[in-house]
């Protein structure tokens, strides 16, 4: 994203679609055309942008989040319909900007089939050893993952084989702290964090796991639940 296409988005595009005399402009990530005489939908998938700078609850940085603030709050003056993944982004879009209710339709992320029960490995993984609890997100302030680690410190001290596993991006200042303070707490032998693992490893991370555990603050859909 940037400011090129900011630009495009804004002065191009509106006459592409008047000239190609589009119906419906759908925008699935970012705000669409100020200026289109068509129809215009948006999908909302998250409201890290709306809640991020402030909050910290999201590592977004202040432009961006005067973007989404102000701008998105121009555009939904315009919006026709917006969809959203969960019911709670659609609530609190109507409640925040006054948004009509009635033009939000919820449209829920679906189940992966992959992701079903079946049998623990019979071949060890060296890197991640059972017993574990597991937790699957991005390590982000949103994603409560200090109070993980202070949680998992307190269990650990009455479970000596138990470990933790968290699978999820890590190359933030966030994931940083979280890593300092398993240390400051001992545990840092009992923790793996794997990073991003393909789709059998994880369904396999899932299966062998004591536990699932998700503290996140708040969440827009929560993927990972549905897994």
């Amino acid at each position: 994203w940037g400011v090129k296409k900011l630009v495009w988005v804004q002065r191009h595009l509106p006459r592409l679609l008047g000239r190609s005399k589009i119906d419906v402009c759908h925008s699935l990530k970012h705000i669409g055309p100020f200026r289109a005489e068509c129809k215009q939908v948006f999908s909302m998938q998250t409201l890290g942008g709306h809640l991020g700078f402030f909050s910290g609850l999201y590592p977004v940085s202040l432009s961006e989040h005067l973007y989404w603030r102000y701008c998105g709050r121009q555009w939904l003056k315009r919006l026709d319909w917006l969809i959203t993944i969960a019911q709670f982004i659609g609530e609190h879009i109507s409640q925040r900007y006054g948004f009509p209710a009635d033009r939000i339709t919820c449209i829920p992320y679906g189940r992966d089939a992959f992701f079903r029960p079946g049998p623990q490995s019979e071949t060890r993984d060296t890197s991640v050893t059972r017993p574990y609890l597991l937790h699957v997100a991005n390590v982000l302030p949103v994603k409560n993952t200090l109070t993980l680690i202070r949680a998992f410190a307190l269990l650990a001290a009455g479970h000596p084989t138990l470990k933790l596993v968290i699978c999820g991006d890590q190359r933030n200042a966030y994931a940083r702290k979280v890593t300092s303070l398993a240390s400051a707490l001992k545990i840092t032998d009992r923790l793996t964090m794997t990073g991003f693992v393909d789709k059998a490893r994880l369904r396999q991370l899932y299966r062998d796991a004591e536990v699932f555990v998700l503290p996140s603050l708040h969440e827009g859909f929560g993927l990972a639940l549905l897994e």
